[in-house]
């Protein structure tokens, strides 16, 4: 048996068994550190996203503040306008009471026609279509009322 163990082939096979043995855990090790590298950039590249994340929701609490305080002032515009619609309503029932009073005193206010007026305007019409006869007369021997020469 101890001839075996110091064999130049048993030592040889062993030493070579070890080296290989060494180059597979190498081998693995190197595989686990490029997983863990890859692991270091994502853990990286999560922080920067955290990072502007938490930026966007204060942000976005700010915004939600001021939308709060814009519902307010538009809370309290609605209140004010309900009381200007409620006082408009109360004007318009004034107004139908008075357009009603209005509508009865109507009948009331009837004008007389004169028929003289109707006389003036048909004597008006008769007097102007003379005007025009008297217009569209000779001139000069011309029967046109466009004639551009004149006779004295």
């Amino acid at each position: 048996m101890y001839r075996r163990v110091n064999s130049d082939r048993f030592m040889v096979l062993t030493t070579l068994g070890i080296v290989i043995v060494m180059g597979i855990f190498t081998w693995v090790m190197y595989g686990m550190a490029q997983q863990v590298f890859t692991m270091t950039d994502v853990m990286v590249e999560l922080n920067g996203s955290f990072q502007t994340m938490t930026k966007d929701i204060h942000q976005m609490g700010s915004n939600m503040e001021i939308m709060t305080s814009n519902i307010n002032d538009m809370n309290g515009n609605l209140v004010s306008m309900n009381g200007s619609m409620a006082a408009m309503n109360t004007n318009i029932d004034g107004m139908t009471s008075d357009i009603s009073t209005m509508a009865e005193s109507v009948p009331s206010m009837t004008v007389r026609h004169q028929s003289f007026w109707v006389q003036r305007l048909f004597k008006l019409r008769e007097y102007l279509a003379h005007l025009v006869g008297f217009i569209m007369r000779r001139t000069c021997g011309v029967a046109s009322a466009e004639s551009r020469v004149f006779c004295i």
